[in-house]
């Protein structure tokens, strides 16, 4: 609005000129800021090299819907589809997953997801979807694998891991603690808490980085506070649960533990029990930029910088003085006038005096000679 303004007494090619500042201006604007709005709408959590598992089953099928077909998407393309009478295909894109099927029965199946080690092109939002003969066409999130890219290893704390859907940072601690003191651990060192699972998806997405080792680990929900209430860490109430059986109504059983085997059931213990724990603390807005895009940037902005003080100097101030010459010259031709009209009019003022003069001189030497007559 300045540039603009400034030059709006100018030429219009100088105008034009001012305005194409403006988008250079913006255009340097967006390029500082375009990379943390790329970030933040393009993290991606990684597991490369590790072994990964997620499964879809026929919990989501009634008792009397029979099950047709089962469908493996990722990112909205089929990978895989199998049937109750053994017929099944993978597409040639994961061929280094290993995806199978059990059929226990009509109703019920259990597909098997396993990578053995992940890759960067193995990341992807995968669902399920089956089809059945009551129900129609059903559909749900499995969970999502995303590969690390060290670009974004800043989110998160040293040695944590970036859970990008929640845009929340995670990490196991192996520390044989009780819930209060884990609590206690994640909070005080870490500001952090223990870790929260509002869906599904978040839940499986841990059971596949526990790794299939036995045991149980420690998840930010008690119901301490009120019995059968069950309250995250966050002071949030639980929504989603995935409970291994009906929690016990029981103030000696308050706290709440996963498991890390099969489905990653959840059960309510004692909290006075030891064991390893995950906390979660919310990553950070976006990473920083690398030293090779700073390179650049600063590259780019001094060019910019260079180029428009070259065109200062070329178009307005050249433009700028010849204006001001015009003006002074066109002042100095008002002034030269000026000055004539004044001369001019000292001399007819003169002329009238010695006309004045001459008339005074003949009248008075009339009346000599009328004086000498007489």
């Amino acid at each position: 609005m300045f540039k603009l303004g400034m030059c709006a007494g100018l030429h219009t090619d100088i105008t034009v000129f001012c305005s194409s500042v403006d988008l250079y201006c913006t255009a340097i604007t967006l390029l500082v800021f375009g990379k943390g709005v790329m970030a933040a709408n393009y993290v991606q959590h990684t597991l490369s090299g590790q072994s990964f598992t997620t499964f879809c089953d026929g919990q989501l099928v009634g008792l009397n819907s029979a099950v047709r077909r089962v469908e493996i998407f990722k990112n909205g393309t089929q990978i895989y589809q199998a049937d109750p009478n053994g017929q099944s295909t993978q597409d040639a894109s994961v061929n280094s997953w290993n995806i199978s099927t059990d059929w226990p029965k009509q109703t019920d199946f259990k597909v098997k997801i396993f990578i053995e080690s992940v890759e960067k092109r193995d990341e992807g939002r995968l669902s399920c979807q089956v089809s059945t003969s009551a129900q129609g066409t059903l559909k749900k999130l499995i969970t999502y694998l995303f590969v690390h890219d060290h670009e974004f290893d800043n989110l998160c704390p040293k040695n944590w891991d970036l859970y990008p859907p929640l845009h929340v940072c995670f990490n196991l601690f192996n520390n044989i603690l009780t819930w209060l003191e884990a609590t206690h651990h994640c909070r005080e060192i870490y500001h952090a808490h223990l870790v929260v699972i509002p869906d599904q998806a978040f839940d499986r997405f841990l059971t596949s980085y526990l790794h299939g080792k036995p045991g149980t680990v420690w998840i930010g929900l008690t119901d301490s506070a009120k019995e059968q209430t069950f309250v995250w860490s966050t002071q949030k109430n639980a929504i989603f649960t995935n409970w291994a059986s009906s929690p016990i109504s029981s103030t000696a059983t308050n706290c709440v533990e996963k498991d890390r085997l099969g489905s990653g059931a959840w059960r309510d213990v004692s909290c006075n029990k030891t064991l390893p724990f995950i906390c979660e603390r919310l990553a950070s807005s976006y990473p920083r930029t690398s030293f090779k895009f700073n390179v650049i940037l600063l590259s780019v902005a001094v060019l910019i910088v260079a180029m428009t003080i070259l065109c200062v100097t070329t178009f307005i101030c050249p433009r700028v003085n010849s204006k001001k010459n015009i003006l002074a010259a066109e002042a100095a031709e008002v002034d030269k006038l000026t000055v004539a009209d004044d001369d001019s009019g000292a001399t007819a003022s003169e002329i009238g005096q010695d006309e004045d003069e001459d008339e005074d001189e003949d009248e008075e030497e009339d009346e000599d000679e009328d004086e000498e007559d007489y």
